[in-house]
């Protein structure tokens, strides 16, 4: 089915120079045309403004809007405010898609009007590297549940991998909650959905990119426990009691014996001197299991 339905696609950007322009060219060089993009600047101090007004500058479905930085969910949320499609497609600046990922997802949807949500498989981009690694995403059965009770385990889909019916967000409402501004805000966002109980479906294709460098968020183990503590504890406000006991015993459980095993782990190899390529003693060697010894290449000689 050929559709003539708009997609907005919003893409935030802050401080992104060097990799806006691959977003915006993925965008421009789509399949599917009819479509308008929504470029809101987080209060960049870099060379983004002048390098993004650039490249839309002859193309009249792009728009530039500059805001003070106030963090990506303020700026997904002022793209969508100025949205106009029957479709949403985020990107993040420093992300990109497949020339046929908005088309396909828009065919989907118009073929199949009881889904909500499709997405797509996507590869891993690691820029340090330059090497590309394909990421297959679980078929989502359960909405809710699963990005309850499986996120940073089995349900961790970023938001540029789907194409969103702009229905699935009532009149007024915006994707992102106005009192929380916190990390993990993808994790709020998905919940949200989840409650609205949207009905999701998958492609079985790679069609969207995602970037790994050095400026991703990233944090200690400490770090990441407490900012997806404080995540999970809004959360939990949106649950009715049964609910909001079992999610936080377990979002609480979760997290805590991943900090304490991976520092552990951190603790272990210090004290030992454990090392890329470092040579220990052949009393420990042999007591390490064999997928420890290949991963950091360790020798007993």
């Amino acid at each position: 089915m050929k559709s003539k339905k708009r997609v907005s696609v919003i893409i935030p950007c802050y401080n992104q120079e060097n990799f806006i322009q691959k977003a915006i060219e993925s965008i421009l060089q789509q399949s599917y045309s009819n479509w308008e993009c929504i470029i809101i600047d987080d209060g960049s101090t870099d060379g983004s403004a002048k390098l993004i007004q650039s490249l839309i500058k002859d193309d009249e479905r792009c728009k530039y809007v500059y805001q003070k930085n106030q963090g990506v969910s303020k700026a997904r949320n002022n793209g969508f405010s100025l949205s106009t499609g029957s479709y949403i497609q985020f990107l993040d600046g420093d992300d990109w898609l497949h020339q046929d990922k908005i088309e396909k997802h828009v065919n989907f949807l118009e073929n199949n009007p009881e889904v909500e949500i499709v997405y797509c498989n996507h590869y891993h981009y690691y820029q340090n590297k330059d090497l590309y690694e394909q990421y297959a995403f679980t078929v989502v059965k359960n909405l809710k549940q699963e990005v309850l009770f499986e996120w940073d385990r089995a349900f961790n889909i970023p938001p540029h991998a789907p194409l969103y019916r702009k229905t699935v967000w009532k009149e007024n409402e915006l994707p992102h909650p106005k009192d929380y501004n916190l990390r993990y805000e993808d994790w709020v966002f998905w919940a949200l959905l989840g409650l609205k109980n949207c009905a999701i479906s998958s492609m079985n294709e790679s069609l969207a990119y995602y970037r790994v460098h050095g400026t991703n968020f990233t944090s200690s183990y400490k770090d990441k426990s407490i900012n997806a503590l404080l995540a999970a504890n809004y959360i939990a406000g949106l649950l009715n009691s049964g609910e909001k006991t079992k999610f936080l015993n377990h979002t609480i459980a979760y997290y805590l014996n991943e900090f304490y095993e991976k520092k552990s782990l951190e603790e272990f190899k210090t004290k030992l001197s454990w090392k890329l390529g470092k040579k220990i003693s052949s009393l420990v060697y042999w007591v390490l299991p064999k997928s420890i010894k290949n991963k950091y290449r360790i020798s007993g000689k």
